[in-house]
C-alpha cells in the first residue's frame, strides 16, 4: 500500500499541467466561497452590531396632532416610564428618560394675598413668577435651557455630575443671582412651588382659588451654577415629583416625555406591554390619553435587509457544496479515464482493487489540498481573514466525488482495458 501511495504521489510532478489543472480548480472555487463565507461573517457581525447598539427612540405624543410637547402626563402614564421597580412598567426596558416640567415660584404669601383680593371682588392678574424652576431627568430634557446652551455655562461642583439629575436625589443648579440672594450658607436652597394659574384671570372662580393653593415646599442642595441665566433652578425631576407626592398624594404632571430602548432585542415585549398604556398615534381610546412613537421603522429595515442577506448566503451554501462533489467527480473522471490501462496493468501484475482506490483518490485528494490552503492564503493576503474550515470542506466533499470516480476506474474491467489498448 505504501509503495502505491509513493509511487502515485511522485507521478503528481510528471503529470506537469494536467495535475496543476486540480490545484487551480480548488484555489479559484476556494476562494469564491471564502469570499462568500467571509460576506456572512460580516453581515452576520453587523448584524449584531446594529441590534446592540441601534438608538430606538419613544416619544409621548398626542393622538392626532402628535404634539409632543406640551403634555399633561401624570400618575399612571407617568410612573409607567419612571417606576423601575414594577414588572408592569415601561421603565424597566427604557433608559435615558426624558421629562420635564417648569414650575412657578412666586413670594411667600402671595395666594394669601391674591385669595384677599378675589373676596373682596376685586380683579385679579397672575403675578409673574420670581424664579423658574426647571424639573429635568437630563439637562437636555428642558428645551428652553437646550436653546441657550451655547450661551450658557452650567459648572458642578466637586463631586457631582449631570448623572445626578436622572435620580431622585434633592438637589439643585442655581443661577448666579439665586446663588447670591437665595442661597444659604449651609448651602441650601427652600422653595415653595405650585402650579401656575391662568396667565390672567379677572373673576374669582374656585378653580382658580385651588390652583393657587396646589403648592409644596422643597429644600434643596446647591450642587452647581448655571452661568449667563437669570432666576433659574434646575432640579431632578424625580425629586420634585416625590415632594409634589409626598405633600398631594399625585404625581407631578410632566411636558414631555421621550426615552431610548435598553435592549433592542425586547422590541416585541415592550410593544405588546406599552400598548396597554398608549394608543399608536393616529387612533383614540378613552382609557388612553396619549400615544407612544416608537422609531423603529429603519432598525426593521436594516435588521430585515440584513438576515436576508445572511438566509440567502445560507440557502446557498449548501448547492456550492453539492456542487463541489458534482466537480470532483467530473474532474477525476477526466483524469483517470486515460489512465485506466495504466490501472490495468497495476492490477495485472498484483496491486490491489483497494490500494489502486487509495493510490487515485490520495493523489486527487492531495492536489485538491494545495489549492485549496492557497485559495485560503490567498484570501487571507486580499480580506486579512484566514477560512481554514472553508479549505477542509471543499477538499473533503471534491474528495467524496473522486472517491466515486476512483472507485468506478479501480474496479474496471482489466482484460477488457488490455485488450482495447492492443
Amino acid at each position: 500500500m505504501k509503495y502505491v501511495l509513493t509511487s502515485f504521489i511522485k507521478r503528481i510532478p510528471r503529470e506537469g499541467f494536467k495535475s496543476l489543472s486540480v490545484p487551480l480548480l480548488a484555489l479559484v472555487l476556494v476562494f469564491l466561497i471564502s469570499i462568500m463565507g467571509g460576506v456572512r461573517e460580516r453581515q452576520a457581525e453587523e448584524l449584531e452590531y446594529v441590534i446592540d447598539n441601534f438608538e430606538i427612540r419613544v416619544e409621548v405624543s398626542h393622538p392626532f396632532s402628535r404634539q409632543t410637547s406640551p403634555l399633561t402626563i401624570r400618575d399612571r402614564t407617568f410612573n409607567s416610564f419612571i417606576d423601575d421597580e414594577n414588572e408592569q412598567s415601561l421603565a424597566r426596558f427604557l433608559r435615558d428618560v426624558q421629562v420635564w416640567q417648569n414650575f412657578a415660584v412666586h413670594p411667600i404669601g402671595i395666594h394669601e394675598h391674591l385669595n384677599d383680593l378675589m373676596l373682596r371682588g376685586l380683579p385679579v392678574f397672575r403675578p409673574a413668577p420670581l424664579i423658574r424652576v426647571s424639573a429635568v431627568s437630563s439637562l437636555f430634557s428642558d428645551p428652553f435651557l437646550i436653546s441657550g446652551m451655547d450661551d450658557t455655562a452650567i459648572e458642578f461642583f466637586e463631586g457631582f455630575d449631570e448623572s445626578i439629575l436622572a435620580s431622585n436625589a434633592p438637589v439643585a443648579l442655581v443661577s448666579e443671582d439665586i446663588l447670591a440672594s437665595m442661597v444659604t450658607a449651609d448651602n441650601t436652597l427652600e422653595l415653595r412651588i405650585w402650579r401656575e394659574p391662568a396667565d390672567v384671570m379677572t373673576m374669582p372662580t374656585p378653580a382658580f382659588v385651588g390652583q393657587l393653593q396646589f403648592y409644596a415646599d422643597i429644600t434643596l442642595n446647591v450642587i452647581g451654577v448655571v452661568s449667563n441665566r437669570e432666576a433659574l433652578v434646575v432640579t431632578p425631576f424625580r425629586a420634585m415629583a416625590e415632594a409634589w407626592y409626598s405633600t398631594h398624594g399625585s404625581s407631578a404632571t410632566t411636558m414631555l416625555m421621550n426615552a431610548i430602548l435598553i435592549d433592542n432585542r425586547t422590541i416585541d415585549e415592550f410593544h405588546d406591554l406599552a400598548a396597554t398604556f398608549f394608543v399608536t398615534p393616529g387612533n383614540i381610546d378613552p382609557r388612553r390619553t396619549f400615544a407612544l412613537t416608537v422609531f423603529d421603522s429603519t432598525f426593521h429595515d436594516v435588521v430585515r435587509t440584513l438576515r436576508e442577506n445572511i438566509s440567502l448566503i445560507d440557502t446557498m451554501t449548501p448547492f456550492i457544496y453539492v456542487l463541489s462533489i458534482a466537480i470532483g467527480f467530473l474532474a477525476s473522471f477526466l483524469l483517470t479515464r486515460r489512465r485506466k490501462p495504466e490501472f490495468a496493468i497495476m492490477r495485472s501484475i498484483g496491486v490491489k482493487k483497494t490500494d489502486v482506490f487509495f493510490g487515485a483518490l490520495t493523489e486527487q485528494g492531495l492536489l485538491c489540498l494545495v489549492g485549496a490552503i492557497i485559495g485560503c492564503l490567498l484570501y487571507l493576503l486580499v480580506w486579512g481573514t484566514f477560512l481554514p474550515w472553508v479549505a477542509l470542506l471543499f477538499t473533503l466533499f471534491y474528495t467524496l466525488g473522486s472517491a466515486i470516480s476512483a472507485a468506478k476506474a479501480a474496479g474496471a474491467d482489466v482484460l477488457k482495458i488490455l485488450r482495447e489498448k492492443e
